[in-house]
């Protein structure tokens, strides 16, 4: 029985996960969850864009949770060793939020993982 093209593309998708979850599972990052994982996809989307965000700014992130549990978060990546922070060169009283070269693999080996199930 041939499959279809919308087959093929949930295939595709199921491929893809059970990558990931590989990929999570070897980076053996204890406690990090999907929410710990989405504020570390914002904070990294930013950075790379070339506007690395500050910690206020992702405090404001109303959508993402309450600023106490992004506190808690991001104090999380830091103990991962996924984010640093870094004084803003243009204002020394900002800290900016950037990835770490452990974050960097990590979506290195994510981005790879795409890769493979598309193959």
């Amino acid at each position: 029985m041939k499959r279809t093209a919308k087959q093929e593309l949930v295939a595709l998708y199921f491929r893809y996960r059970q990558l990931i979850e590989t990929v999570r599972e070897a980076a053996d990052f204890e406690g990090l969850t999907p929410d710990h994982e989405e504020l570390l996809d914002v904070v990294c989307e930013h950075w790379h864009a070339g506007s690395p965000l500050t910690v206020r700014q992702v405090m404001s992130f109303e959508h993402l949770a309450s600023t106490v549990t992004i506190h808690r978060r991001l104090k999380k990546l830091r103990a991962l060793e996924l984010i640093e922070l870094e004084t803003s060169e243009a204002d020394s009283r900002k800290r900016e939020i950037v990835p770490t070269k452990k974050a960097l693999d990590f979506f290195s080996a994510k981005a790879k993982a795409m890769q493979t199930a598309s193959r």
